[in-house]
């Protein structure tokens, strides 16, 4: 494996293009591993812009997507990769097995967060590689429950539990146990069988991993499968980074005190004027000369701290993912099925059909060169519909 150190904030996309391999315009023999799924759309933006014609596209994925592929086209294994929420449900029924308690947990609404907090640890065990004898050898105790159960309600269960199962080893045995059982796989268990087996790739003649920093221990041993191909190519932004990928190296990160300030804020509005009152400051005073990084605990905030900030910003990037519940095709798709859902016998529930005309994507079509219309017409229909008492159908 060929291991290239770029500079900390350098573009990395240039880069990686100047190491992909084609035939005229077909990259497809090409296969370019990221952290994440993002910068895969950053990267064939870059090369269509290069290229500015039609062409094949090299195979661009996110590590989890690469394992993936490797499981099921590689390894030729196709069992169902479960979530956390079916993986709540059989720590679940583990706990409520037999010969384990007197008493079965009941509240399933109760037990969720603990079932989901439970699953998170296993999994994060299992990826960095921690084995069923170490977890008893170093005696990890369990105190997810008394983490998230403070009411009295939840004493009876937190005492079942510290009786049975101090040790999350003895979950961590058994759920991996009948996910083998089931015929079920994790994205943890995925990620340790990929780096137990030995995997070809023999369709690509170019292997690109680049971006990665600090890696889990699967993570770094597959990484150390392709360090004697000559095909392979790691991209590291900094030596820290490769430090801390290669070597498993950590060191403190340390910074200045007196740099950090704190404003206290009754609420999220608050906050997202605050921070647009901070960056008009730091723009105005630095004559626009500075970037910023803003980390949001939610993408709640997205778009009311976009829309507040009223001086120009034309170069931004935005790297939380935004919930599609809350965009305007989720309620446009449906307000259509509702309305399919709720026919009768080829008549339309009004209702539905009046959210579903008023919707902007439907409002506001072209009629004869103008959305004018449009608008004008439907809400002249809502108007009759609703001094008719809003009939049903």
């Amino acid at each position: 494996m060929n291991v290239e150190v770029i500079n900390s904030g350098e573009d990395i996309f240039p880069i990686i293009l100047d190491k992909l391999i084609y035939h005229g315009v077909d990259f497809s023999k090409n296969l370019v591993v990221f952290p994440g799924k993002r910068p895969s759309y950053f990267l064939i933006d870059r090369l269509k812009k290069l290229i500015k014609s039609s062409f094949v596209p090299p195979h661009v994925v996110s590590i989890d997507e690469f394992v993936d592929f490797c499981y099921e086209k590689e390894l030729g294994i196709f069992d169902e990769k479960i979530d956390a929420l079916s993986g709540c449900k059989i720590i679940k029924d583990i706990l409520n097995g037999e010969n384990l308690y007197n008493k079965k947990i009941e509240d399933s609404i109760f037990f969720f967060p603990i079932g989901i907090k439970i699953f998170s640890t296993l999994e994060e065990l299992l990826i960095e590689g921690v084995s069923e004898q170490r977890l008893k050898h170093q005696d990890y105790w369990f105190e997810i429950v008394q983490q998230y159960s403070n009411n009295d309600e939840s004493d009876d269960f937190q005492n079942l539990l510290s009786r049975n199962f101090s040790k999350i080893s003895d979950i961590y045995i058994k759920f991996y146990d009948e996910i083998r059982k089931k015929n079920l796989s994790t994205r943890s268990s995925r990620y340790k069988k990929i780096a137990e087996s030995d995997i070809k790739l023999d369709q690509y003649e170019r292997l690109i991993f680049a971006g990665f920093f600090a890696l889990t221990e699967w993570e770094r041993k597959i990484f150390q499968k392709f360090m004697d191909d000559k095909r392979a190519i790691t991209i590291f932004q900094g030596e820290t980074a490769k430090k801390y990928a290669l070597h498993k190296v950590y060191e403190p990160i340390s910074f200045d005190i007196d740099k950090v300030e704190l404003y206290e804020c009754p609420d999220k509005l608050s906050e997202v004027f605050k921070v647009s009152d901070l960056i008009k400051k730091e723009l105005e005073d630095k004559k626009g000369k500075e970037s910023f990084l803003i980390i949001s605990p939610s993408s709640d905030n997205i778009i009311p701290l976009i829309n507040s900030l009223t001086l120009p910003m034309e170069d931004y990037n935005i790297s939380l993912g935004y919930p599609l519940i809350r965009t305007p095709i989720f309620s446009f798709i449906k307000h259509l099925f509702d309305i399919l859902k709720t026919m009768k016998e080829n008549k339309v529930y009004i209702p539905d059909y009046l959210k579903f005309i008023l919707h902007p994507y439907t409002k506001n079509i072209y009629l004869k060169g103008s959305a004018e219309r449009a608008r004008v017409f439907f809400h002249n229909l809502e108007e009759k519909l609703q001094k008719e008492n809003y009939i049903n159908y």
